[in-house]
């Protein structure tokens, strides 16, 4: 399902035009991306199609990396020649070990902040390369935005319409009548179930969520 189909949707059901207009696409939008970011925190922690993995090197003498992308989470990072990934640590927690353990040796432990991730400790004068695997955070939705982009399974994008629709009932003076607003919240929570479930059950795992998850 398009962008430009759940504007359209949204635009028939809310103002019986077939097609939204520029005007009605910038509201319609802003609906969609509310439930997006909702769907996507509440999912992201089981969708493995999100993760993005990247070789990055350090310079000499530095212990951190720019990483592509703002990381909603990292699930792993490896330093090239050790078996074991590294143990992640909240950033005071990081920087208080940096202060109360100055000494350099092999790198076991990392955190990150925005876009950038750092590792801990280091021996002089070397630099070393991370094999880093991560969940990026959500990016806004454009009526342009290709359908393979969009982050769920093609089949759930169903799901996505039926949340933006409830922020336009919930919000929308004209479909402010409660058996509206309470119809659409059902179908939406159910969707949002489904498709958790669904990831649930495609990766095999037990389930985790990340700590800014709804």
């Amino acid at each position: 399902m398009k962008i430009t189909d759940i504007l359209n949707f949204m635009s028939l059901v809310g103002v019986g035009a077939d097609t939204a207009s520029d005007s009605d696409k910038a509201i319609y939008l802003q609906y969609i991306n509310q439930a997006h970011y909702e769907l996507y925190n509440y999912t992201a922690a089981l969708n493995e199609d999100l993760i993005i993995n990247e070789q990055k090197s350090t310079t000499a003498n530095s212990d951190n990396v720019n990483l592509s992308h703002r990381p909603l989470s990292v699930d792993k990072v490896y330093v090239e020649g050790y078996t074991k990934p590294l143990q992640q640590k909240r950033l005071m927690q990081f920087v208080n070990y940096k202060k109360q353990s100055p000494s350099p040796g092999s790198p076991y432990i990392f955190t990150f902040q925005s876009k950038k991730l750092s590792v801990y400790p280091i021996m002089k004068d070397k630099s070393y390369d991370l094999d880093v695997w991560y969940t990026p955070e959500n990016v806004d939705l454009k009526d342009d935005t290709p359908e393979d982009e969009i982050p769920y399974p093609r089949s759930f994008h169903y799901v996505l319409r039926d949340g933006a629709l409830y922020y336009l009932f919930q919000d929308e003076g004209g479909f402010k009548t409660s058996e509206k607003v309470r119809d659409q919240l059902v179908k939406w929570e159910k969707g949002k179930q489904d498709l958790y479930s669904y990831l649930f059950h495609k990766t095999g795992e037990v389930a985790s969520t990340h700590s800014n998850a709804i």
